[in-house]
């Protein structure tokens, strides 16, 4: 068997970790037991060699399901210890020691090493909301109280998964911590340096680029440099990735091999083919080192060492079975770190230029009758090979930005054009000798970045947040485009068809790429055209934003939106969650109602408004967002919007701030569907306005289910099929209330809480309507909620 084959199987099986249910973990002894007896199968086969191979494959593949799915069940039950350990005790008192920063100016976050053998975990990562007066630093430990939390995250469709992305980072549980004790630093090399550059960069516009660049702590950038890096589409020049790794290894080979050349005849013995690319490994190894070994570092890094030793043993191997051969290795030192997004940014770059290069050669290029090369100096030349790659990485790259991102750079090919040669050939040599300068060259570095950085001010840098059916419409164009060069494939490459054995095999392998793309062409085509036949009217949405209230109705690529969430300092729900979903499905906010004025209500209503500033504002208070003009909300208001009829019930009258007894209760209904927003209103008023609505189809059920709303009279005289409840899982209020649970049982109606099920959506489609749940159907295993599963068997 072939190591790539190996390394096949291993990845087709690892394919599990993204779709698996934790009703199939568990099977490992079934799944060995099948691996054995392909195996012996194998051997009572052994004189035919084809069936011979593909047996023991098949056993390899099911012995590499096994082992993963036991990584699992592993994972997931230590993560239910934790929530079994946060529940039995309210804070628990531990030692840590801090291996990561995550944020230093606002809200101080860090990554621990939390010993937890005392209750028989052992040493687990966790996430750190840091409360404490001191300031933690690297390498530091720390025994302190803190209050453990499970793993958790809200669910909403296409939306971040912050459980997802914990668990990628082998990170199993969060904790907050208010005061503690320092029990020891320890200040390796590393640190102290860090600790002398932080000091000397101390009050430098840029501080957190220059900390990001040298040491890779990303800590300490501003909220207004990340914004301006990801919307220029240059993000990855300031994360110490491949790139930089690359190209440090690069500056160590070059400097080594001008030494041999220099010192030649002196020292003849230093004329060896190893030695530059050693003293290019120890320079690549070094900058991991200041980098802490960031999981972007140590991958770049391993890369290196695979193919410095196969170089070494003078073995070559096409591009992409080297690919496949590390994408492996990586995944067999973490499997968890395939549910990363930076993990298949990394690997998906790198195979996009293995193709591109391939089939897109410059080299292939030619003018009157001469490749560019024997056209073009070398300067030229240069220049136009930068242009190749930019334009390659803008073809090919897209379609996977939007996938991760869901959004595009309008500007990324000139900001890339400009920014990666003065970063890669300037801001990083000069940031490295820098670190060795004494600290008076820190100035220097910072002025030179205020200048480059300003080439990001003169662009006219727009992120274009894209739809879901946008992004398909352009990946499909993409793939067309692709199409068409293979198409114009014989006017490209110098090379002519000569009728020699390479040249057909070259033809065939480019007819195989471009068969493969016309298939991917029509299979995604078909995915589109079939999720547009089946687009409903109009849908309800309620959104899963902790304890808070946001409920979408959508009519085509029209929505109006009831309370908007909470807001807090930096952030909000409406920047977290409700414009990512608007934008995402092509929404246009057009009327904006706010129940009251609570924070967990309509505490994303300005950030809203500035983004839809067209939208009409209603509300049942006089408090004025963004100066925007505000229509009544109040008892007797009736107005229509695309088809649906808003008829208000509550409050009888305005108020100066709007409270729980204040909110704006609106029946709503369109064709045969009626249905009730009350926010957080009180039970006296429902007793009062119950008998003159009657019976409805969907309920929100009214302050996140406390026992103050849902009496047994409004219930009686609504009657709701379906009643929707919007609360935080573990809140503090232990919201929905038992006695609320069971009176909706008792009028038999069906209930759904975004704390268990996530976003909540309701489709209408030719008058008949469906419920769906981001949690209902297929739930991969990262994505239950954790604490409230059964315990995990480990086989």
């Amino acid at each position: 068997m072939r190591l790539q084959n190996i390394a096949l199987c291993w990845l087709l099986s690892l394919s599990q970790i993204f779709w698996l249910p934790v009703s199939w973990l568990g099977y490992q002894r079934i799944l060995l037991a099948l691996a054995v007896t392909a195996v012996f199968s194998a051997l009572w086969l052994a004189r035919n060699r084809r069936y011979r191979t593909l047996l023991l494959l098949f056993a390899v593949t099911l012995c590499s399901a096994a082992y993963q799915q036991w990584y699992i069940a592993s994972t997931l039950a230590k993560t239910e210890r934790i929530a079994e350990l946060s529940r039995q005790m309210q804070t628990i008192d531990a030692e840590f020691k801090i291996v990561s920063l995550r944020q230093m100016l606002a809200n101080r976050t860090l990554v621990a090493e939390l010993d937890l053998n005392g209750y028989q975990l052992g040493k687990i990562k966790v996430n750190i909301h840091w409360q404490a007066e001191a300031e933690p630093h690297l390498g530091e430990i720390w025994r302190a109280t803190l209050k453990l939390r499970p793993l958790s995250s809200r669910l909403n469709e296409g939306g971040f998964n912050r459980q997802r992305w914990l668990l990628s980072q082998s990170i199993l549980a969060s904790a907050t911590m208010k005061q503690g004790e320092l029990r020891q630093r320890q200040n390796g090399w590393r640190q102290q340096k860090l600790e002398q550059i932080v000091a000397q960069t101390d009050g430098l516009r840029y501080q957190g680029v220059i900390l990001a660049l040298a040491f890779g702590e990303r800590a300490w950038i501003t909220a207004h440099d990340w914004q301006r890096f990801r919307e220029s589409g240059t993000a990855h020049l300031i994360a110490i990735s491949g790139l930089h790794i690359g190209l440090v290894a690069t500056m160590a080979w070059g400097m080594a091999r001008l030494a041999q050349l220099l010192l030649i005849r002196r020292y003849a013995a230093l004329i060896s083919y190893p030695l530059p690319h050693l003293t290019a490994l120890v320079a690549a190894a070094f900058y991991a080192y200041l980098a802490d070994f960031l999981i972007p570092t140590q991958r770049a890094l391993w890369a290196y060492c695979f193919w410095l030793g196969l170089s070494f043993m003078r073995i070559y191997l096409p591009p992409w079975k080297l690919l496949i051969l590390i994408i492996a290795w990586l995944s067999l030192l973490d499997p968890l770190s395939l549910l990363n997004e930076s993990f298949w940014l990394s690997c998906g770059t790198v195979a996009i230029l293995c193709f591109y290069y391939h089939y897109f050669p410059l080299s292939g290029l030619r003018w009157r009758g001469k490749t560019l090369r024997q056209q073009l100096p070398k300067i030229g030349y240069w220049i136009l090979g930068l242009l190749h790659l930019q334009l390659g990485l803008l073809l090919l790259f897209t379609p996977l930005q939007l996938f991760v991102f869901k959004a595009l750079p309008l500007n990324a090919f000139l900001s890339n054009l400009l920014l990666v040669p003065l970063f890669s050939l300037v801001l990083v040599p000069l940031i490295l000798i820098s670190l060795f300068s004494g600290g008076f060259s820190w100035h220097w570095v910072d002025g030179l970045l205020q200048r480059t950085l300003a080439l990001l001010d003169w662009l006219p840098n727009r992120y274009w947040l894209v739809s879901d059916l946008e992004r398909d419409g352009m990946i499909l164009l993409v793939l067309l485009l692709l199409g068409i060069l293979f198409g114009l494939r014989r006017h490209y490459r110098t090379l002519a068809i000569d009728g020699t054995t390479t040249a057909k095999s070259a033809v065939k392998a480019e007819n195989k790429a471009a068969f493969v793309i016309g298939i991917l062409f029509l299979l995604y085509g078909g995915k589109v055209v079939f999720e547009q036949s089946r687009q409903a009217d109009w849908q309800l949405v309620m959104l899963d934003v902790g304890q808070g209230l946001a409920l979408l109705i959508v009519e085509r690529q029209h929505a109006t939106l009831f309370d908007t969430g909470q807001a807090w300092q930096g952030g909000s729900m409406a920047e977290t969650e409700i414009l990512p979903y608007l934008q995402r499905n092509g929404l246009q906010l057009e009327q904006l109602i706010l129940s009251h004025d609570d924070n967990d209500h309509a505490g994303g209503a300005e950030v809203l408004l500035r983004h839809f500033p067209s939208a009409v504002l209603f509300g049942s208070s006089q408090k004025a967002y963004n100066a925007q003009p505000k229509q009544a909300c109040i008892q007797g208001a009736r107005w229509l919007w695309r088809g649906f009829q808003f008829e208000v019930f509550a409050p009888s009258q305005w108020v100066p701030v709007a409270k729980n007894q204040d909110s704006c209760v609106v029946l709503v209904s369109r064709d045969n569907v009626r249905f009730i927003l009350s926010g957080d209103v009180a039970r006296t008023t429902e007793d009062r306005i119950a008998q003159h609505i009657g019976k409805v189809d969907w309920l929100q059920v009214g302050h996140h289910g406390s026992n103050t709303s849902s009496g047994w009279i409004w219930l009686s005289r609504l009657r709701p099929t379906i009643s929707l409840i919007s609360a935080g899982l573990h809140n503090q209020w232990k919201l929905p209330h038992t006695a609320t649970l069971q009176r909706l049982r008792y009028t038999q109606s069906a209930v759904y809480n975004t704390a268990l099920d996530g976003q909540i959506t309701l489709s209408v489609r030719a008058q008949n309507w469906q419920i769906s749940t981001a949690r209902g159907g297929w739930l991969a295993w990262y994505q239950i909620i954790i604490g409230l599963e059964k315990e995990i068997q480990l086989e």
